[in-house]
């Protein structure tokens, strides 16, 4: 890491129990899963005795309730990042990809073939992308203005992919660069390091800490 730098671990939300159904989410707000609850416990362990300056959360439950075990253990605060949410599936909220496929072949038949419809009315890939990477520069000022230099940021499966691809300088590729990076896994932990305009993806989707807990890999 570099002096000027700020390390941000970026933290996938635990299992929630529509993950366990193969739901997706968007920016519904399902409560966590008692797997979920497990992870979020086990995240916790993995910072114990570290030094974190400050942590992050979008302010969908099952992200703030997998921030909190870390916050009290580490004495902190969570703050909200309500713009660190995840991609917003409108009417594809809370079905399956089998229903979405049923309901909506022609969207569905589109993101299968590598573009990048508005989901259900809700966003398209392009415009999470637009929206995380103000979201993320926002937090990186906040967090370097208040003296920060190791944060973590607990958000959701779209937005650690998001975020991770613009670390590596391949958000402009779109769909062909999303389809290249795996989903991230329930409660891994993605390291970012960044100054000023400048990310670098220092690890992805590390899931050591929940091996012994069931978890899924659902992106939404």
């Amino acid at each position: 890491m570099r002096r000027n730098d700020l390390l941000v671990d970026v933290v996938r939300h635990g299992e929630s129990t529509w993950n366990a159904e193969g739901r997706w989410q968007g920016q519904a707000d399902p409560p966590l899963s008692d797997a979920g609850t497990s992870q979020a416990e086990a995240v916790a362990l993995r910072y114990e005795g570290t030094t974190l300056d400050m942590i992050w959360s979008s302010d969908l439950t099952r992200a703030r309730d997998t921030a909190k075990p870390v916050a009290r253990k580490l004495g902190l605060d969570v703050k909200t990042l309500p713009a660190m949410r995840e991609m917003d599936v409108g009417t594809w909220t809370g079905l399956t990809r089998r229903e979405i496929a049923v309901r909506f072949p022609e969207e569905w038949d589109a993101v299968e073939s590598g573009g990048d419809p508005v989901r259900g009315g809700g966003e398209s890939r392009a415009h999470l992308m637009t929206r995380v990477r103000g979201a993320f520069a926002s937090l990186t000022a906040e967090s370097l203005a208040a003296d920060a230099r190791h944060v973590m940021l607990v958000t959701h499966g779209g937005v650690v992919r998001e975020i991770a691809l613009m670390a590596l300088g391949l958000e402009v590729e779109g769909m062909r660069a999303v389809r290249r990076l795996a989903a991230p896994g329930n409660a891994s932990v993605s390291v970012v390091a960044t100054a000023g305009r400048r990310s670098r993806l220092l690890s992805y989707n590390d899931s050591s800490h929940v091996e012994h807990v069931r978890h899924t890999a659902l992106e939404a």
